[in-house]
Parts: structure tokens; C-alpha cells; sequence
């Protein structure tokens, strides 16, 4: 099914890729973006932005996954500088 809903790419322009990611937890939400109404949307949104070429493969693996598991192990790396300097 292509992705033909481009109200949703303009949010995305206006921030820096390093610094967003896109989550599944639509718990407790009532009302969805069209066209974003699960993650099953999430490689049509993708494909668009690809073809626009606003958004590189590489830029939207962070947006996908990367950036989530980089700041984890930064909020990993934190928590065991504060365990030292309690200990």
C-alpha cells in the first residue's frame, strides 16, 4: 500500500535526525495520523522520505533504531558513573 499521506512528513523535517526516533506505543491513544495507524506504516512513511531524498538509508536507521540504542547505553553509562561515586 504506498503512503500517501504527507501531513506527517513535515513534522519530521523540522528536527535533527540524531535527535528522534519513532515508537510503537500508541497505548492509550484514540485518534492516529492518517496513514500512521500502526507500525505496519511505518516503511511506506519511510519509502516516501527516500524518495524525496530529504532523508538518507542511514538517516532513517537512526530515526528506526539506532538512536534509541545509543542513548540507552548512554543513560547505561550514567547510571554506572553515579553507582561509582555513591559507592
Amino acid at each position: 500500500m504506498p503512503y500517501n499521506q504527507p501531513q506527517n512528513e513535515p513534522h519530521l523535517q523540522h528536527v535533527q535526525v540524531d535527535c528522534v526516533g519513532l515508537g510503537s506505543d500508541y497505548n492509550g491513544v484514540v485518534h492516529f495520523p492518517e496513514g500512521m495507524e500502526d507500525v505496519f506504516t511505518y516503511p511506506n512513511l519511510f519509502a516516501t522520505l527516500l524518495e524525496d531524498g530529504s532523508w538518507s538509508e542511514d538517516d532513517l536507521a537512526k530515526v528506526a533504531h539506532q538512536n534509541i540504542i545509543r542513548a540507552l547505553r548512554d543513560m547505561e553509562e550514567v547510571r554506572d558513573q553515579v553507582r561509582v561515586c555513591v559507592h
